[in-house]
Parts: structure tokens; sequence; C-alpha cells
């Protein structure tokens, strides 16, 4: 566990590094960005609003997937899941796992933002079997860990942008305005993971004005 936590803070002192330097060339400020923050709270709740999940490896042995953790920290977006195996065998016996990864191929889709969960490493925390068998558990989820990963939903968070503002045509007395529609075009720029707060930077430009098919009519 200590040379995990080892290699999580060296990448994460790599990753702040790279983010210094963006910040110094200016990359991280701009006046066409939208800045979105889901606080690690909030995604706490969407990742184990859809555990426990369960997936059978080996044929004999259960993985039951039960709660999830994520950390927003030094611009790595991790998650750390608490797991359990069991034997098809002999159910009295088990093994605690934790199975630990990150955000991959993040994404806004139909006003949803989302993500693939990725497993980078496990550790068998306790169990209730001897040494050997406790490498045969290790074994076979070390093989078996792509297959454990599809086990994961993967991570939604619900982001409304609107790709189009549509304006009503609008007559007050002598005031008028005519009705239209300005496009948004909207897509992902980069993801920042610091503070305990993952930050969604969004490229948002808009225009050319268009105006509505009964404006259109009347010229």
């Amino acid at each position: 566990m200590a040379k995990v936590q080892k290699e999580s803070l060296q990448k994460q002192l790599v990753s702040l590094q790279a983010l210094l330097a963006q910040a110094e060339r200016g990359e991280l400020v701009t006046a066409d960005q939208i800045a979105i923050g889901v606080e690690e709270g909030v995604a706490r709740e969407m990742l184990n609003a859809s555990l426990p999940q369960e997936q059978v490896v080996g044929g004999h042995v259960r993985i039951r997937i039960e709660r999830a953790e994520p950390f927003f920290r030094g611009n790595q977006a991790a998650i750390l899941f608490r797991a359990r195996a069991t034997s098809e065998d002999l159910p009295d016996h088990f093994a605690e796992l934790e199975l630990g990864g990150g955000l991959e191929d993040l994404k806004l889709v139909d006003g949803r933002l989302t993500a693939k969960v990725g497993l980078a490493h496990f550790t068998v925390r306790k169990a209730s079997v001897g040494p050997l068998a406790q490498g045969l558990v290790e074994s076979l989820v070390r093989n078996n860990l792509s297959l454990i990963q599809g086990a994961i939903p993967p991570f939604e968070i619900p982001v409304r942008l609107d790709q189009h503002l549509v304006v009503d045509h609008f007559q007050e007395g002598p005031v008028e305005a005519a009705g239209g529609e300005l496009p948004l075009a909207i897509q992902l720029s980069q993801v920042i993971a610091v503070n305990q707060r993952l930050w969604v930077l969004i490229d948002a430009k808009a225009g050319p004005w268009k105006a509505s098919k009964e404006e259109e009519a009347k010229r």
C-alpha cells in the first residue's frame, strides 16, 4: 500500500508541474471557456448510486465491488474501490480488496459528463484464507483486472449545456425584437483535478445570429 501511495504522490507532483507550466503560459485562463466544478462528495454519490456490482472470474470467485471513493488532488482524478472476493465453492471464506484507478476518456455526451473508470492496481487488504490461497486470489484478480473493470459502471454527471439559444419574437407597444436563434459551439477543452474538485473547462463560442423562419418570411 505504501508503494501505491508513493507512486500516486509522484504522479501528482509531475501533473502539478505540468499544470504550473500551463498556467505560466496563460493556457488556463481564457475568455471563451466555461468552468464546471464537480466536488468529490457529488462524485462519490454518483459512483456509489450504481454499486454494488458483481463479477465472477475464473468460474469460481465472485468479486463484489461495494463502494467507491474519489480523490481529485494534484491534477489526478483517482478512484479507490472497496471490494470483496468470495469463493463459489467455499462461501465462508473471503478476501477484502482495494482496487485503484482513475477517470479516462472524459466526454460531454447528450447533456452528461461521462468517463470510463480504468483500474491500474489492487491490494488484498485482509483475507480469511492462508498465504497460499491468498496468493491464488491475487493471481486471479491480476489476470482478470480488465474483466473486473468491465463490471464498474461508467462515471456520469448530468450537465445541461444548450447547443443554441432561442429568442421568440417580442413586441410590446413601440418596442419590437425579431425572433431567432443563436448557435453555441461547445466542446470539452481540458479537465483539472485540484483541491478536492474536478474542474471541467469547456470552450464556448456563440454565433452567428440566425433569424427565425417567420422573420425571414417577412423580409
